[in-house]
């Protein structure tokens, strides 16, 4: 009986239908598990993402970007609020408030 490296790498592999052959066992999975993350990380799917917000490469990169210095801000000023409680008290929540609304 073939060792799985872990549990749920047997569930997978029985999920898709690959049973206990020692020979073709560790090769089937290999080749599934490319087959699929080429088939996740193909160019289609980046670009039907960019199509679908309707936005190009350039100003995705910008707004997500942005977007992430935003949400570092808001995690520095979270922490200065940790150490010192009577400050920022209601920044945080306001700020993700806001980008939840922008982002919806």
């Amino acid at each position: 009986m073939p060792k799985y490296e872990t549990y749920s790498e047997k569930k997978w592999l029985e999920r898709h239908g690959i049973w206990e052959n020692k020979i073709y066992l560790r090769e089937t999975y290999s080749r599934i598990k490319n087959k699929q993350r080429r088939e996740y990380c193909g160019s289609e799917s980046i670009m039907s993402h960019l199509k679908d917000i309707n936005l190009s490469w350039g100003r995705h990169l910008r707004f997500a970007s942005g977007l992430a210095l935003r949400l570092f801000l808001l995690s520095l000023i979270a922490l200065v609020h940790g150490l010192l409680p009577f400050i920022f008290t209601s920044k945080v929540s306001d700020g993700i408030r806001k980008l939840n609304q922008e982002l919806s």
